[in-house]
């Protein structure tokens, strides 16, 4: 029993004969999916800021500057929002 117990703490799931394939596929998944989650979390996060772009026009910033900034915004948004879609596709 110590002896197998020996080998259980040192195998890896891509040494694992004849199967090795499936666990290193599901840590692929795993991977991507934390992937996508992040990026979920950037996103959300850029969205957000399109509201700090409101508060600053609201405190006197040119509507011309405000406007720029936030076709800059919404581009990155927009590369953002189908980067994340790609990633959630390969799932």
């Amino acid at each position: 029993m110590l002896v197998l117990a020996g080998l259980l703490s040192v195998w890896s799931p891509v040494q694992m004969p004849g199967l090795g394939v499936i666990p290193a596929a599901h840590a692929a998944e795993d991977d991507a999916m934390h992937r996508v989650q992040l990026m979920l979390k950037k996103l959300r996060s850029a969205m957000s800021s399109l509201k700090d772009l409101d508060e600053l026009e609201k405190a006197g910033m040119p509507k011309k500057d405000v406007d720029r900034m936030r076709r800059a915004m919404n581009s990155k948004i927009q590369d953002m929002i189908n980067e994340t879609l790609l990633n959630i596709k390969r799932l």
